[in-house]
């Protein structure tokens, strides 16, 4: 997982009045298939077109990039553990069965708006972000993030970028009286998207719970057909 120290980095890079992309940054994210582990997971949506698949143990620690052809998914050398799947498609949703605890509706407004202070705060290299959804699990909060850059960004050669940047996290907090500390974020997504200064829209997210808490052992799992809303 990308530690806090790295989301510092991140932010102070961004004063710079025109920031720099490593190359490769969002290879990193992924864990690589063993071929060792025989488990899987296999579905489809009921509507729409797929243009990125990820599946994320609960520890965070494996996220595996999925196959895609057209509204069906596939991961394959899963290790044994629960997975949530989040789904992009071509239309702009964001279909997600993430683990994020309670709903925060529990505490304070105050503490609520902290928290949302808190996630915008963490990484200025993205000139604007939302939570897409956020979940409480006692003294713990999570935030499922999206952040884009649609400001100047130089490549390491020196070249203006001719992209903005999309990215996708989630966020764990831990409490400290009506304030958070962010502890650590795990990327799910980060890509440039052709075309700089479009100041694109952010994905429309909607949660699927039959797209989450799924057990892989050693055999491949069989989720069907995923129903989506219709618009």
């Amino acid at each position: 997982m990308k530690r806090i120290a790295v989301i510092l980095l991140l932010a102070t890079v961004a004063l710079a009045a025109e920031a720099r992309i490593p190359k490769s940054e969002s290879g990193r994210i992924y864990t690589k298939p063993d071929p060792a582990d025989s488990g899987g997971i296999v579905g489809t949506i009921s509507k729409g077109t797929l243009v990125w698949a990820v599946a994320v143990d609960h520890d965070r620690k494996r996220v595996y990039l999925g196959d895609i052809n057209g509204d069906s998914f596939r991961f394959d050398n899963v290790a044994v553990g629960k997975y949530d799947i989040v789904l992009i498609t071509s239309d702009g949703k964001v279909y997600e069965g993430l683990a994020l605890g309670d709903p925060v509706t529990a505490l304070p407004p105050v503490s609520v708006e902290n928290l949302k202070k808190r996630i915008a705060k963490a990484d200025e290299f993205f000139n604007r972000s939302t939570p897409h959804r956020l979940g409480v699990d006692g003294d713990r909060a999570y935030a499922f993030v999206e952040r884009l850059r649609d400001r100047t960004i130089l490549k390491q050669s020196g070249e203006v970028l001719d992209a903005e940047i999309r990215r996708l996290e989630v966020i764990e907090f831990h409490q400290a009286g009506d304030d958070w500390q962010m502890v650590e974020t795990r990327h799910l997504y980060r890509e440039p998207e052709p075309g700089a200064g479009k100041h694109r829209p952010f994905l429309q997210p909607v949660n699927i719970p039959a797209l989450g808490n799924i057990r892989v052992v050693n055999t491949v799992k069989q989720l069907g057909k995923i129903m989506v809303p219709l618009n």
